[in-house]
């Protein structure tokens, strides 16, 4: 009887001890400086690694966000819960993806839960952004190139591709445009609002058609610093809802219509393309 009481103790102390080592183990993580880390408990091992990842997620965001100086960290005088929630969501669409060397410690000594911890090395951060500020600045080339060849569906998306990796990236990032020093994110904000704002659209010729449907074809005209866009992506409101993607080419699209709009032609440009960016 003694025997066997002390074989089930003899067996059972490992148990104990590797549970607890686990546990030290991911303290000393979280205690270390040098790491990131995120860490969540939960019924199961998926929703766990889940939680964990999102929670290393916040970790590396309030890092890139107290990075900013006070006039680069807010767009406007806004809410400050509305900016952390945009550096969180930027930071989730370009971190995991392409983030190497994320390691996993996992704890199963509780039946009741399993507790997994996300941990990252600074160092490797560093790195990564170190390999987007020039992802970022092969953007800006591109997109340059594009707002070159009036195709400015391709500068719209190179360059809110390179100012959303610039959002999330816990430095300043300058580059020499038109032989000055330029701040990006700045360069950037200020492109793409003025794209936006050079963008000219003139209504042309109005065709009735035999379609029941689509009765009217109306002729748009495209020009972006008085020349013929060749290249751009839009959707167009009908009355009943957003219609697209249209193509401009050449300067030029149609539009087909049941009825025609009496006050105004709402369009609506696609320049994010998120789902193209998550390859990134």
């Amino acid at each position: 009887m003694k025997y066997l009481l002390y074989v089930l103790i003899v067996c059972w102390l490992p148990v104990a001890v590797k549970g607890q080592s686990v546990s030290e183990k991911m303290k000393r993580y979280q205690d270390d400086s040098s790491y990131k880390c995120g860490k969540a408990c939960a019924f199961s091992y998926e929703e766990a690694d889940r939680a964990a990842l999102e929670n290393l997620v916040s970790q590396i965001s309030v890092s890139v966000s107290a990075s900013f100086s006070e006039s680069e960290s807010q767009i406007d005088s806004g809410d400050q819960t509305d900016y952390q929630r945009n550096i969180d969501s930027r930071v989730r669409s370009f971190s995991f993806g392409t983030l190497p060397n994320v390691g996993q410690i996992i704890d199963e000594s509780d039946p009741d839960e399993v507790c997994v911890l996300r941990y990252v090395k600074v160092a490797e951060l560093e790195g990564i952004f170190k390999e987007r500020e020039n992802k970022i600045l092969d953007f800006i080339a591109s997109g340059m190139e594009g707002e070159k060849r009036l195709q400015i569906d391709v500068a719209l998306r190179y360059y809110n591709w390179a100012l959303t990796l610039l959002i999330a990236h816990p430095k300043s990032v300058y580059q020499e445009i038109d032989g000055k020093r330029t701040n990006l994110k700045v360069w950037l904000d200020t492109k793409i609002n003025n794209i936006f704002n050079t963008l000219k659209v003139g209504i042309g010729e109005c065709t009735e058609t035999d379609n029941p449907i689509d009765r009217y074809d109306l002729c748009l005209h495209f020009s972006y610093m008085d020349q013929e866009v060749s290249d751009l992506d839009f959707h167009y409101f009908n009355g009943e809802r957003y219609v697209g993607p249209c193509k401009v080419h050449k300067g030029m699209a149609i539009l087909n219509f049941e009825r025609l709009p009496q006050r105004e032609l709402r369009l609506r440009y696609d320049y994010k393309f998120e789902n193209q960016a998550k390859n990134f």
